[in-house]
């Protein structure tokens, strides 16, 4: 994926203007920069709420809420505004590869943003993205899968694929990339992702007026 990013680099791509979603401020930490704030967490999805948004153990109440890190979808319709480009297809998305599912969460440097909901990345087993995850777009997002190192030689390691870069690739999704924002540990993979669906014109960027 670094390759990518550095042929990509060399290449021209459009100044596509972003729309002015409306997004949670998330808050940095002046400590350790590459501290996590949470061990990982494996978890059921109860319902998607967005395109980058959804919730464990059912759906709203007093269930926990999640809120993928680095990306930002396009707003659902809302009471009194309608919903942008792209957001009824993202949040649909989402709702088709995370509801009903276990997946593994990991995070960040900070584990809540100020609306009280969870921050966290979104890890999907291989075996399941194969038959979930669009197969254009298969070879560039298992080229950074990570491999859980098993407990005993017998048990076979586990392969795992960022849901959160995938839906940025898919071009369901635009980068969370606010300047005061502090890096993610991800950044370089989530980075890569947006601007190659840019160049291909992926979802919102071959469909949304800029």
């Amino acid at each position: 994926m670094l390759l990518l990013l550095a042929l990509i680099a060399c290449r021209d791509i459009p100044d596509i203007a972003g729309t002015p979603w409306d997004v949670p401020v998330l808050v940095s930490d002046a400590s350790d920069p590459w501290h996590r704030c949470a061990p990982d967490r494996e978890v059921r999805v109860g319902c998607a709420v967005d395109g980058d948004t959804f919730d464990i153990g059912g759906c709203g109440g007093s269930n926990e809420r999640f809120r993928m890190l680095g990306i930002d979808a396009p707003e659902t319709e809302k009471p009194g505004t309608p919903a942008d480009c792209w957001g009824p297809e993202a949040s649909a998305e989402l709702s088709r590869l995370l509801s009903g599912r276990s997946v593994t969460l990991s995070f960040d440097r900070v584990c809540t943003d100020p609306f009280a909901r969870t921050l966290a990345y979104v890890w999907m087993d291989v075996s399941e993205a194969l038959d979930l995850f669009a197969p254009s777009l298969l070879d560039d997002v298992l080229d950074d899968t990570t491999t859980d190192v098993a407990d005993t030689d017998e048990q076979e390691p586990v392969r795992r694929v960022l849901l959160n870069e995938y839906l940025l690739l898919a071009g369901w999704v635009k980068r969370y990339d606010e300047d005061w924002v502090e890096p993610l540990s991800h950044e370089a993979d989530l980075i890569t992702a947006e601007r190659l669906a840019q160049v291909r014109h992926q979802g919102l960027w071959g469909r949304c007026e800029p």
